[in-house]
């Protein structure tokens, strides 16, 4: 765009100038009505500070005004009716003045806009272009563009190489990232004998500068390049930095736009996406990637070309984190990586988010309870509350939780024995349950027996053996508890086990099997037994017949309320008064 300027020396102009130029997010040319004298007077810091801004100041003063107020009075004069109707030739003597001026202010004009014409001298920065007479426009401007980007890699893809990209080539580019992000470790990236669109992208950005060798499916280091392109070798370094080089504080992507951006590199920003995600591939090895989400840094659980496309639209509200690893922690990594999944992505090269995505992995496929239940052990307790803190961020897990309550250096063996204990813990939660129901039961069926029973199958047998057949039959008892009656009755010919009577139990009791408890359906399941047993056998107490035995059920009720009565007043007491009882 271009903007007329009456004084090189306005701050007040200029900084509305710099504004406009930030605004529209483009390089801005100057044509500066201004003599050759008001160039000394440029303030050279304050362009130099404005890289986007270029000046193509006059020589001499073209003293446009006062062509452009004689041209504009003819005109005014051609359409006044009245001075035209005094004299028939008034009106063509007029036509030509007008034409005239117009073509005089047209050439004083064109000293302006030709380079050729050597009136103008162009600025740019802190350097002065001279005259460059003979030299079309471009060419200046390909000359001052050179100096000011002597670092921009030659990638001969003028679909991407823009600042702004079609909707048809924004599509292919995101084919291509995910083919980067997905398919690195296939040669061609799966683009062999393609004529896409994103295949061809994937041939010139890719695989014609010698980034990625289609062969071999490997990605270039720097040094591969610098014979090949010294400048594409620089950038590719910094963004190997970027992403492989570990610092004390989180990096921000917008350092790494503005870099490649802006002077000496000069990249488009429609390829910014696609080195993103290249170097994500090629360099990073231990990094977390976050966004700030209303204010909180938020761990980019799944990278996807949309997510690449995001952090090159909105560099500010992404951030990096690298860590350096040495021989020893990697072992570890990858030690824990295989506690939680044995069988690794090879297609993901970043540690830190393998172990994310085999940690998430696990856990889905956790019982209901098991990172919620806090019984289950110290380490697992630890666990549980890394977790909950951490929202499942790796590094918040590995690098600063983990070493805290595991006592231990960041990914050292003991970091890997905690996890590895606490994972055993956590896994066992149903095993834990189902003891805990077996138990339940056992207790539930021994109850008022002086002899207990040394497992829950011979406790609910011998239970179930003093219940006629016919109970099953009666209808003041509902099907859950006929079923508990039944299930007990054939445990013998079912071949059962503690646990499958204890599963069955279950689902009959409290609808649905030990992955989906927890402690407050483990509280049920015993409430639930406990009243089914009594309400068996307070039916069979009030029952009357010769079939129906009542006895049996009645003494071991005594027994039960007898020992209660001993607890509190003691055997002595409790006998008399059992004596009185059966006095009167």
């Amino acid at each position: 765009m271009y903007v007329q300027l009456t004084d090189l020396t306005d701050q007040d102009s200029l900084l509305r100038l710099d504004a406009h130029g930030k605004a529209n997010d483009a390089v801005v040319a100057l044509v500066i009505d201004a003599s050759a004298a008001d160039i000394e007077k440029i303030d050279r810091t304050f362009f130099a500070e404005r890289p986007h801004l270029i000046v193509a100041a006059a020589k001499e003063h073209p003293e446009l005004d006062e062509l452009y107020l004689e041209a504009a009075a003819l005109d005014e004069l051609a359409r006044d009716e009245r001075l035209l109707e005094t004299d028939p030739l008034v009106e063509r003597e007029i036509h030509e003045l007008l034409a005239n001026a117009l073509d005089y202010l047209h050439s004083r004009v064109s000293l302006l806009l030709d380079p050729a014409a050597g009136a103008i001298i162009w600025f740019s920065g802190t350097t002065l272009h001279g005259e460059h007479r003979g030299f079309a426009a471009g060419e200046v401007l390909n000359r001052i563009f050179t100096e000011r980007f002597p670092k921009t890699p030659t990638i001969a893809n003028e679909q991407i190489v823009r600042r702004k990209v079609t909707p048809a080539t924004k599509s292919a580019r995101k084919r291509l990232m995910l083919g980067i992000l997905e398919r690195s470790l296939v040669a061609d990236l799966g683009y062999a004998n393609s004529t896409s669109a994103d295949a061809s992208m994937f041939r010139t950005v890719l695989v014609h500068t010698g980034l990625y060798d289609q062969e071999t499916a490997r990605w270039a280091r720097p040094g591969d390049l610098v014979q090949r392109d010294s400048c594409l070798a620089e950038v590719w370094r910094e963004i190997a930095d970027f992403y492989g080089m570990a610092s004390r504080h989180p990096k921000h992507f917008s350092s790494l736009t503005e870099t490649l951006t802006t002077p000496p590199f000069g990249i488009r920003d429609g390829l910014i996406p696609v080195l993103l995600a290249a170097g994500l591939r090629a360099f990073g090895r231990s990094l977390a990637i976050r966004k700030n989400i209303e204010g909180k840094w938020s761990y980019v659980d799944d990278v996807q070309p949309t997510t690449i496309e995001d952090i090159a639209a909105c560099p500010d509200v992404f951030e990096l984190e690298v860590f350096d690893l040495n021989e020893a922690q990697t072992s570890v990594l990858k030690a824990i990586i295989s506690e939680f999944s044995p069988v690794r992505d090879n297609v993901e090269t970043d540690l830190v988010r393998t172990f994310h995505d085999a940690f998430l992995a696990w856990q889905r496929n956790l019982p209901k309870a098991a990172l919620t239940d806090r019984a289950l052990g110290a380490e697992a307790k630890g666990v549980q509350d890394l977790v909950r803190v951490t929202g499942n961020d790796p590094v918040d897990i590995l690098f600063r939780g983990l070493p805290d309550i595991a006592n231990a250096a960041p990914l050292d063996m003991r970091s890997r024995d905690y996890l590895s204990l606490a994972r055993q813990q956590i896994e066992g939660v149903t095993e834990q349950y189902i003891a805990i129901a077996v138990t339940t039961a056992q207790q539930v069926f021994s109850i008022g027996y002086h002899d207990d029973a040394q497992d829950l199958l011979s406790a609910a047998m011998r239970w179930a053996s003093e219940l006629h057949p016919s109970l099953l039959h009666e209808p003041s008892l509902d099907s859950v508890s006929k079923g508990i009656i039944n299930r007990v009755r054939g445990t013998e010919t079912r071949r059962d086990t503690d646990a499958s009577l204890a599963r069955a139990l279950s689902a009959m009791l409290v609808g649905f099997d030990f992955e989906n408890w927890d402690s407050v359906v483990a509280r049920r399941f015993a409430r639930e037994l406990r009243s089914r047993i009594r309400e068996i056998e307070d039916t069979v107490m009030t029952l009357h017949g010769e079939k129906m035995d009542a006895a049996p059920f009645i003494i071991r009720r005594i027994a039960t309320y007898l020992a209660r009565l001993e607890s509190i007043v003691g055997p002595e007491a409790a006998a008399g008064m059992l004596n009185s009882i059966g006095r009167s």
